[in-house]
């Protein structure tokens, strides 16, 4: 397993990797004064809004971060670790010091409180947080003017700290970040060798994380959106202040222009995108905001077909349905994708009715291994086992590698590999979509007696009671019939409404033996 997740990787990250795991086995005393001497340089900005922040900060110490709320009952721990390692680092990022609802009385306290933990050594630095909690501070000294001189010391500590300890051991939208954040950083500074040297490594970033189609490459809608954010949030520092003739403008352009075709490409009418991969409610701000700041710049969007990506999106008058037939991308940082070629979400008349579930966890246990495994897609398992071997939480060993076979519009015919080595069968799949059906058909190709299900999600305010054999009534004008089956089921079951919250829904599951046929129907 550990050779199948190693064999993938980057040169340079497996030398990072020892490097880092050197450090920490060998503590290094490193000098984190190289910008002790920097000038503060105030700048114009006027997209706050990329900044998800409401809801987090609840006031008297207390706040809300991935649906778990906790109050500290005297000194604030920076460093809790109670609620999870991604709930600590939602407090690390100071998002929302940008709540309207709360005075800067009310937040400079607590930017003050966290600069002293970090000159003091009580709160231990670590480049994700960091990145993200520079960009936060620079952009309150944009608002408020506020600098003391804690402060001050506190940015340029983590400045000299985060250029030693970029995440090029995990390169996607970590390093991404790092590289956003000293950009930033170095716009703030008026420091032209800096944002020369990281401007190049961002430029060589966007070149190879985003897709031809304008996709990130890590394959997540919710990812895209938050890492589309941060190029926004750059461009609009840069148009505010006047800075558009430096050399990572046009790159920048050209990538916001790309990345915000795909994000309109994939998403549905509705504005809202399936859940494929790591992705969840409530992280990344809403696409209509993303669209209002893309406005904002004057850019012009990218048109795309998604291929890269490995999505397909079909679309009528009825139906709107977007497929996964890519295959397990980036191969050396597949840490948020899923075990999940060959599913679908569906829209009916502007209605979720098929959804990917999401996650609600990224901690080392059952429930992150359960979100991220095939059956729980809508897409075909073989005794419920994995068509790739995902583990730990980020991890991803052996892969099914997926090959398409007919690609034209609304139809697409696609097969993986992922069983064939255990079970010695073929998944082929074909999505067909007509004026008034969608119709998916499935074969088996190989051991003639391999029993298979086929998985199906219900949004959650479906709830689908009428069951005649192999058919179901979804709505008043909307039914799914199956074609070759040897069993129905409609089961109830949970799904995930974003980090750490569990509703109940509907599944549908399939049993089948070398051919099914499954047909969605409108009945207009």
């Amino acid at each position: 397993m550990y050779f199948h997740t190693i064999r993938y990787l980057k040169c340079q990250q497996f030398v990072y990797l020892l490097w880092y795991k050197f450090k920490k086995q060998i503590p290094l005393k490193e000098n984190y004064s190289k910008y002790n001497n920097a000038n503060l340089k105030r700048l114009q900005y006027d997209a706050f809004e990329l900044i998800p922040s409401e809801g987090k900060f609840k006031g008297n110490n207390s706040f809300c971060f991935l649906n778990v709320q906790h109050q500290f009952s005297s000194e604030i721990d920076w460093n809790i670790q109670r609620h999870g390692k991604l709930w600590n680092y939602n407090l690390q990022y100071f998002d929302f010091i940008f709540d309207e609802q709360f005075s800067d009385e009310d937040l400079i306290p607590l930017i003050e409180n966290c600069a002293t933990s970090i000159l003091n050594h009580r709160l231990p630095l670590e480049p994700y947080p960091v990145s993200l909690r520079l960009v936060n501070w620079f952009l309150f000294f944009s608002k408020t003017g506020y600098s003391s001189s804690n402060f001050k010391k506190a940015l340029k500590v983590q400045t000299a700290y985060l250029e030693k300890n970029l995440e090029v051991h995990l390169l996607g939208n970590h390093y991404f970040e790092n590289l956003v954040s000293l950009m930033v950083v170095a716009l703030y500074f008026n420091d032209e060798i800096l944002l020369r040297k990281h401007s190049k490594k961002l430029n060589k970033q966007l070149n190879e994380q985003i897709l031809d189609d304008g996709g990130h490459y890590e394959c997540s809608p919710m990812y895209h959106a938050i890492l589309l954010s941060r190029l926004l949030l750059i461009y609009r520092l840069l148009q505010c202040n006047n800075f558009l003739e430096i050399e990572i403008q046009k790159p920048l352009a050209k990538a916001i222009s790309k990345m915000q075709g795909w994000l309109q490409a994939f998403c549905f009418n509705n504005g809202n995108y399936a859940l494929f991969n790591d992705a969840t409610n409530n992280i990344a701000i809403p696409t209509k905001t993303i669209k209002s700041i893309f406005h904002k710049t004057s850019l012009a969007v990218t048109p795309t077909n998604l291929i890269e990506s490995g999505y397909r999106k079909f679309s009528n008058k009825n139906f709107e349905v977007i497929i996964d037939v890519g295959n397990i991308q980036p191969k050396f940082q597949p840490g948020h994708a899923h075990s999940d070629m060959l599913s679908f979400c569906l829209n009916f008349q502007g209605e979720e009715i098929f959804i990917d579930p999401g996650v609600s966890t990224y901690e080392v246990n059952e429930q992150r291994l359960k979100e991220r495994g095939t059956p729980f897609h809508n897409t075909v398992s073989i005794n419920k086992e994995n068509q790739s071997e995902v583990w730990a939480s980020f991890r991803v060993a052996k892969r099914a590698k997926l090959s398409i076979k007919t690609d034209e519009v609304n139809h697409c015919k696609a097969s993986h590999d992922g069983y064939f080595k255990k079970k010695g069968v073929i998944i082929v799949r074909d999505f067909i979509l007509s004026e008034n059906y969608f119709e998916i058909i499935d074969e088996i190709v190989g051991d003639s007696s391999t029993e298979a299900i086929a998985h199906f999600y219900l949004k959650t305010h479906i709830i689908s009671t009428q069951k005649t054999n192999c058919n179901i009534k979804l709505s008043d004008n909307l039914r799914i019939e199956f074609y070759g089956c040897i069993s129905v089921q409609l089961l109830s079951g949970h799904v995930p409404n974003g980090f750490n919250n569990i509703i109940s829904s509907q599944t549908i599951e399939v049993v089948f033996k070398k051919n099914l046929k499954t047909r969605i129907i409108a009945d207009n």
